[in-house]
């Protein structure tokens, strides 16, 4: 039984909301039963309480939260957040963007069917 969370593209994983402030995101893995838990750092041991944007390789999840040390500056806005589940590493891509994310392929990755 799960919270309410997103599957990964391929089905395997599924990021939720724990609850838990120290730890707010956990990532299941179908395959193996098994759980893992992240922090999101610098939010000052929030709730996390936005999306999960999965890439389409299903190793990074896409984040948007609110900072507590530039929250109160006008014009910052939330941050939009890469989560590595392999890794655990969180990389803060930049400040300010809209609600909406889309993770496109880099150039070449489209091959033509045969």
């Amino acid at each position: 039984n799960f919270p309410s969370g997103t599957w990964s593209n391929e089905g395997r994983y599924r990021a939720y909301r724990t609850g838990r402030r120290t730890q707010p995101i956990a990532v299941w893995d179908s395959q193996t039963g098994l759980t893992r838990t992240y922090c999101i750092p610098e939010t000052g041991a929030r709730n996390y309480d936005g999306d999960f944007t999965w890439s389409p390789d299903g190793r990074y999840v896409a984040l948007q939260a609110f900072l507590p040390a530039d929250e109160n500056i006008e014009g910052v806005g939330q941050h939009t957040m890469i989560l590595d589940i392999e890794t655990g590493a969180i990389v803060d891509l930049t400040t300010g963007a809209g609600d909406l994310i889309v993770w496109s392929r880099d150039p070449g990755e489209y091959a033509e069917e045969e």
